[in-house]
Formats: structure tokens, sequence, C-alpha cells
């Protein structure tokens, strides 16, 4: 049982040692009212609420907290269960480690594999590529020889059509002016029959319909004729003596 001094040195102050004899005698009765039992309660209790208190305090103090959480197990599973705990807690991150670097190793593998089959496809392809490739190249600069030879062609036909285009251009000038020429006649012959007494008006209007649908019938027929002449022209003997 815990006793209590009732004696008290000439430097205390009576309200301190009235306070301090009330505080023996509230700690007397938890000692009285509580047995081993509810110590060991409270203790823990006390212990959890000091681990409680460092896990706020995580930032400014981590190694509090593993100490205060040390004393806690301890205390609450027996002497061994803390050491126990953190062996089971670096096995379980073994086993995590472990896991991540075979997902990371089957990863690489399984990136060498395709890497090394993209690879062989890519030789294969290679082989059945390069002759086609050398052919190519060789129609390709037959093509260009071609085409230098084209280009010289189209410089001589350009300036063929320049000349034939000339050519055209005076003979529609040519054409123009013979139609010209030609409605002047037959304006002069269309005034000439109308003031003649001598035609009659039958003879008027047919002068007249003859002169306006002339060069619509004319110009087909003669291309009717020449076309005709070069079909002739075509099945007869050639003399290459004259080619």
């Amino acid at each position: 049982m815990t006793t209590i001094p009732t004696t008290t040195t000439n430097n205390q102050n009576p309200t301190d040692v009235f306070n301090n004899f009330l505080q023996q005698i509230k700690s007397a009765q938890s000692s009285i009212l509580c047995g081993p039992d509810c110590q060991h309660t409270q203790k823990e209790a006390l212990l959890k609420k000091a681990y409680s208190k460092a896990q706020t305090n995580f930032q400014i103090a981590p190694t509090e907290i593993k100490t205060t959480f040390k004393n806690y197990y301890t205390f609450k599973n027996g002497p061994n269960a803390y050491d126990n705990y953190i062996e089971q807690q670096y096995q379980e991150n073994a086993q995590k480690m472990i896991a991540k670097f075979q997902d990371r190793i089957h990863t690489i593998i399984d990136k060498i594999k395709n890497d090394l089959e993209t690879y062989i496809t890519i030789s294969v392809y290679y082989s059945n590529v390069n002759p086609v490739f050398k052919t190519y190249k060789q129609h390709n600069w037959l093509l260009e020889k071609n085409i230098k030879t084209t280009n010289a062609n189209t410089i001589t036909n350009k300036r063929l059509t320049f000349y034939e285009s000339e050519g055209i251009d005076n003979l529609t000038n040519l054409s123009n002016m013979l139609f010209a020429l030609y409605c002047i006649v037959c304006f002069s012959y269309i005034v000439f029959i109308a003031i003649s007494n001598k035609i009659t008006v039958i003879n008027k209007i047919v002068s007249v319909l003859f002169f306006a649908i002339y060069p619509y019938i004319i110009i087909p027929l003669i291309h009717y004729v020449i076309d005709c002449y070069y079909s002739i022209y075509g099945y007869l003997p050639i003399n290459t003596y004259l080619q």
C-alpha cells in the first residue's frame, strides 16, 4: 500500500503542499481501485495514445513514431512480436520487389522477342526487296533516258507546232478574207437580181437560197472528197525510193 507523507519542508508553499497531497491521495486511490489487469489496460491505452500522437507528427518526428509503435506493439503482443512484425514486413516488401522485377524482366524479354521477330521480318523483306529495287533502278535509268529523248522531241514538236499554228492562222485569215469577198459578191448579186425585171420571183428566191447555203455545203463536200482521196491513196503500192 502506498504511504502518504505528512511532513513538509520549510521551503515549500502551503498551496503546493496541499496540491501534492491531493495528487498522492488520487494516486493511492487509483492503485487501490485498479488491479494488475486494469493497470495493464491503462498502460496499453497510454502507449496507443502516444503512438497516435506520433502518427499525427509523422512529418516532423518519424523516429518517434517508430519508437512509440515498437513500444506499443511489444507491450501488447510480447517481447519478440515487434521483431517478427518487422521481419514479416521485410518479407512482404521483398516479395513485392521480386514480383515487380519479375514483371519488368518479363516485359523486357517480351520486348526483345518482338524486336527479334521484327528484325527477322525486316531482314526477309530486305532480301526480297533488294532485287526489286535494283530492277526498278535500272528501269528508272532507262525511263530517265527516254524522258531526255522525249524532251528533245518535244522541243522539236513545239517548233513544228509553232510553224503549223502560224500556217493555220494564215489559212484562217485567208479563209476569212475569201468569205468576206464571197459575202460581198453575194450581196451584189442579190441587189442585182432584186432590181432586175428579167428574172422571175421564183428564180430570185432559188438564187438567194443557193448562195445562202452554198458555204455550208461546199466545205463538208471538199473534206469528204479529200478523205476519199487519202483512203484510196492508202491502198496503192508505196514506192520506197520516194519515201
